[in-house]
């Protein structure tokens, strides 16, 4: 997140994603939610061209929508991060 505010109106960004429990090795068979429903969740950030840094993506606020949707709902919904950490 420091490095977010650093390269904030840059042509680099910087995003976190959570793809959220996800049935895989890591995750184990009991998790809720398959692999591909993370989807666009964790791809939504390189796909963003506002040049605002610090978004935390959770996978899960993109269930079911398209790359399109998911990109226009982040843009509008998932805020920079602003400020410092301290």
């Amino acid at each position: 997140m420091d490095l977010a505010s650093v390269y904030d109106g840059t042509d680099v960004m910087i995003n976190l994603t959570d793809p959220g429990w996800c049935r895989t090795d890591l995750g184990g068979e009991h998790a809720p939610n398959a692999p591909e429903s993370a989807l666009p969740g964790v791809v939504v950030g390189a796909f963003i061209d506002d040049k605002k840094s610090g978004r935390c993506f959770g996978a899960s606020n993109f269930y079911g929508m398209s790359l399109e949707e998911a990109v226009k709902y982040a843009e509008k919904n998932i805020p920079a991060y602003l400020g410092s950490l301290d």
